[in-house]
């Protein structure tokens, strides 16, 4: 499960919508890059 913005690193964080990112592209975003909700928790998912 790699990351859907940079394609390259571990999903590791998760939006209040249910998508999830890397850590590094999340903690910018205030919209989500999938569904394009507004990000009104983000949770550090670790492995």
């Amino acid at each position: 499960m790699v990351c859907s913005v940079c394609l390259d690193k571990p999903k590791d964080m998760a939006f209040s919508c249910g998508y999830q990112t890397c850590c590094e592209c999340g903690v910018g975003l205030s919209l989500c890059p999938i569904c394009e909700n507004l990000i009104v928790t983000k949770i550090v998912l670790h492995q």
